[in-house]
């Protein structure tokens, strides 16, 4: 078990649904998918204090295996605090080489609330 795969815990893939709501229309619904192991890296330096601030959105880094790709969009899940993260970059665009001992990938993402949720 490496350092970084230590550090690695249950997040879950969001789906966005949406179910008859007896009225001819439908409602959205977010469900648990798949579950996968991430961790959320968040910046702590003075400058990401000040764009979290003047943005009013907290960014981090999550971190997977290179088995999961994470794409711009995705709605991710943290399973320990139910905290929900909006995927911002693809993990296509940041990974380690095959040939590399360290396996992973990155994506930068956004602590969000799906807005059916609020």
């Amino acid at each position: 078990m490496s350092l970084l795969s230590a550090a690695y815990e249950p997040f879950y893939f969001i789906i966005k649904r949406f179910v008859p709501d007896g009225e001819s229309g439908f409602i959205p619904t977010w469900e648990r998918g798949e579950q996968f192991m991430a961790t959320a890296n968040f910046p702590n330096s003075s400058l990401s204090e000040i764009a979290a601030k003047l943005t009013e959105k907290t960014t981090c880094t999550i971190t997977t295996s290179r088995a999961v790709t994470l794409e711009a969009m995705d709605v991710i899940q943290r399973a320990e605090d139910g905290v929900y993260f909006r995927i911002l970059s693809s993990g296509h665009e940041n990974k380690t080489p095959k040939s590399a001992h360290l396996d992973m990938r990155q994506s930068r993402a956004e602590i969000w609330t799906p807005p059916d949720l609020e």
